[in-house]
């Protein structure tokens, strides 16, 4: 045994001393992609991206400064980079910059959320811990955010059309640019910063849109017309331009995309000399070109299919690289229903009561959730073994765990099963996108909290009323499943 603890002790050392070594001859992520200086930023050919003229695959994760206390940036971003990731990605939240009229706040001002809103120190504090940095400005950021970002005083003027080529919406939009705009441009990589690239849409979707959405208040006063007219206004109101984000997402009944507003984004972010790469982002087999601009790069969003995502955004733009701008590791929750988990096809994972009634009447597609205290997966199983051995050892591993379950209690146990399945089924969808050669990046790697009331909100698809987001954002965010939380 002595020995035994003697070789241990013997390995540890040396381990420890490879370590230090490899630690001191290998260089940062900054030392690499600027030695010999910087002559060009994040630049895309058919397989890949370059960065300064060298390889690079983006593993970013989804932090949003404005969803953590500025006390915790440096951490959050610590344990991003330590996991791995060389690139951290962040809305920007029009609503809290400018709370006002024409009254801009960047960290200086003298709001509740001033604190929360010099996102210049969080971009060089990420530089700082070794990572790269990839900015979406919006002016509509979805992210379950109070109106998408958008500032209510919007609404004052009437017959206002957000989101759209309405030139009274493109003065204040670009009002906002004119002050936002600036302070990126000294912090892109060419100029010696890290912001490698930024996105220029958002998506086009119906009304079931977040709280706040253009045709709000049309959706308050069909409120009052019953479920059937709730149902219909639902079904037949014209999509909502959701332009920075996902914008090619076409809802029911849509005509195109509103091309020539995200030219004028594209325009603007060039006429404050942001040059770093641009992009836009939908799912592809859902989008197609929609929401895209010629010469711009095409990314990709989902939690499922991820073969025959990418595949089609490959097949829609052959010359260019693959890149997933949001991967989801989870779900977001609404006030007063169960905690979302999903799996990569999208299932929702149900509580151990739900699925004892429904057990006993299972089809044989239901057996594809059959699970051990309602969350244990057998997806292959059925046409290997049978149903009735499925049910049996079901049977078996449901009076297993109830046994546990007296000593841990049934909701501890059904979270751990849960967490333990969702986390598998991620990484089997992040293997195969990698394997793609595509660059990723987790939505999100930590999600944070939605101060104040800047939650937003979906409507229910047959009752006029609104489904309120949680507070607590992103509940399957990546750095709960490692353990870097504390």
């Amino acid at each position: 045994m002595l020995m035994e603890e003697f070789i241990s002790s013997v390995a540890l050392v040396k381990l420890m001393k490879a370590r230090e070594i490899h630690r001191k001859n290998l260089p940062t992520l900054y030392e690499y992609y600027t030695e010999g200086g910087i002559d060009s930023g994040l630049m895309t050919y058919p397989d890949g991206f370059l960065l300064n003229g060298k390889n690079i695959t983006i593993i970013s994760g989804a932090i949003h400064y404005f969803r953590v206390h500025p006390g915790y940036w440096r951490d959050r971003l610590r344990k991003l980079r330590a996991a791995g990731f060389n690139a951290v990605e962040t809305y920007i939240a029009w609503n809290l910059h400018e709370p006002e009229i024409g009254v801009f706040d960047f960290g200086d001002g003298d709001n509740d959320f001033s604190p929360f809103l010099n996102f210049r120190d969080y971009i060089r504090t990420a530089q700082e811990e070794d990572l790269l940095v990839v900015i979406r400005p919006g002016p509509w950021i979805s992210a379950e955010w109070d109106n998408g970002a958008i500032p209510g005083w919007i609404y004052r003027e009437a017959n206002m059309r957000i989101r759209r080529s309405y030139a009274p919406f493109i003065k204040r939009m670009r009002a906002y640019f004119d002050q936002v705009f600036p302070l990126l441009r000294d912090l892109q990589f060419t100029e010696g910063g890290p912001i490698i690239a930024f996105q220029g849409n958002m998506q086009l979707t119906s009304a079931r849109a977040e709280l706040g959405c253009e045709p709000i208040f049309s959706c308050n006063r069909a409120s009052s017309n019953g479920g059937r007219q709730w149902h219909t206004f639902l079904e037949q109101t014209p999509p909502v331009n959701r332009i920075e984000n996902e914008y090619g997402l076409v809802g029911k009944g849509a005509s195109y995309p509103d091309t020539a507003y995200l030219e004028e984004i594209h325009q603007q972010m060039l006429n404050h000399n942001l040059t770093a790469l641009h992009f836009t982002m939908d799912a592809p087999i859902s989008s197609y070109r929609n929401g895209s601009l010629d010469g711009v790069l095409m990314t990709a969003n989902f939690q499922s299919n991820p073969v025959g995502q990418l595949t089609e955004l490959k097949r829609l733009q052959p010359d260019q690289p693959l890149w997933v701008m949001e991967l989801y590791p989870g779900w977001f929750d609404n006030w007063f229903e169960k905690h979302q988990t999903k799996t990569t096809e999208g299932r929702t994972l149900y509580p151990v009561s739900h699925m004892q009634q429904k057990h006993e009447h299972m089809s044989v597609r239901e057996t594809r959730t059959v699970e051990d205290m309602g969350m244990k997966f057998v997806r292959s199983m059925l046409a290997v073994t049978g149903r009735n051995q499925i049910r049996n050892e079901v049977i078996r591993e449901r009076v297993r765990l109830h046994e546990i379950v007296e000593i841990w209690g049934e909701e501890q146990i059904t979270n751990k099963v849960c967490k333990r399945e969702e986390k598998n089924a991620f990484i089997n969808m992040t293997r195969t996108t990698l394997d793609m050669n595509s660059s990723i990046n987790i939505y999100m790697f930590h999600g944070g909290t939605t101060f104040g009331f800047m939650n937003g909100a979906i409507p229910n698809t047959h009752t006029p009323t609104w489904k309120f987001h949680t507070s607590s954002y992103g509940p399957n965010d990546l750095d709960v499943s490692m353990g870097l939380k504390q």
